[in-house]
């Protein structure tokens, strides 16, 4: 292969890779469990009371991790937002049970606080799936 076609190539690789990862992106970001958290994260009133409004565009998705088959799963989230008062990092956690999506972990990470645990028992959630 002469340099020209490497550098095609290599063009060719990143063009891909960017349409790919932003299709993942808009898949995610129509996911019910990312929907459900982003509302959640919106209408809590102790993560209201900490960041103050958060709008939809300082709400940004770190990690995603969704594994269930049939009845039983879990989901992992972490989340980076910003609000009028603070910025920080959100760590959401669900299980699902007998068909059921439970709320199980919700710690809310601000810089030089410890961090602040929302949720101290299971919260049942509508249909994740």
């Amino acid at each position: 292969m002469n340099k020209k076609n490497i550098l095609i190539f290599f063009i060719l690789s990143l063009i891909i890779g960017i349409i790919f990862g932003y299709i993942i992106d808009i898949l995610i970001k129509k996911d019910k469990m990312y929907i459900y958290t982003k509302n959640y994260i919106q209408n809590n009133s102790i993560i209201k009371s900490e960041f103050g409004e958060i709008k939809d565009r300082s709400i940004k998705l770190l990690k995603f991790s969704k594994n269930y088959i049939g009845p039983t799963g879990e989901a992992f989230l972490k989340i980076k937002i910003k609000g009028m008062k603070k910025k920080g990092e959100i760590i959401i956690e669900y299980k699902k049970e007998k068909w059921e999506w439970y709320l199980t972990k919700v710690d809310l990470i601000i810089q030089n606080k410890p961090p602040i645990k929302i949720i101290e028992k299971f919260e049942k959630t509508s249909n994740l799936d």
